[in-house]
């Protein structure tokens, strides 16, 4: 996002979103060194500049991307812009180094949840009123890996004491 960006972004932000940022937030939030904008625009024909229809704020985290905002001109949302902003998003995602996408909904806000749900995201904790959902780099959750990756690692115990230990578990469940 370039500077004669931002006036297009607050305009989307206050007709898209029900506690939208000001220009000042917008501000102060890109002057943070790990924080990136970027936005979405309509290619125009000729000599026209482009428009803008969407944006997406996040935060580039040693092990995360914080995804902090993300909006759609109303006029153009359903037309897959959300999902091109997102894949944008997942092309900053490594095996290596940052390895999920983090992002926190408010409950109510029922279209940005589903939303997140058919791009990938899978909710993984709920507070008060707003709910955490992550993008994992390979579609799985973490917790899931950590016990695919004992599993494979050998395990020093025999397969006796493995199924006793699974059907403690049933147990108590």
């Amino acid at each position: 996002m370039i500077h004669r960006d931002l006036k297009d972004v607050v305009a989307i932000d206050v007709a898209a979103t029900c506690a939208p940022w000001s220009k000042d937030d917008y501000k102060s939030r890109l002057s943070q060194r790990n924080t990136v904008a970027m936005v979405i625009e309509l290619p125009r024909a000729g000599r026209r500049k482009p428009v803008v229809v969407g944006s997406m704020v996040y935060q580039l985290h040693k092990q995360h991307v914080e995804l902090e905002r993300i909006f759609i001109e109303p006029e153009y949302q359903l037309r897959s812009f959300g999902r091109q902003l997102i894949s944008e998003l997942r092309s900053r995602l490594t095996r290596e180094r940052r390895t999920r996408i983090r992002v926190t909904v408010e409950e109510s806000n029922l279209r940005l949840l589903l939303f997140f749900l058919a791009v990938g995201f899978s909710a993984v904790e709920s507070s008060g009123n707003r709910i955490a959902m992550e993008h994992w780099w390979n579609d799985a959750p973490s917790p899931f890996r950590e016990i695919d990756k004992r599993q494979r690692s050998g395990s020093t115990r025999s397969s006796r004491e493995d199924h006793d230990q699974e059907g403690d578990n049933r147990i108590g469940v």
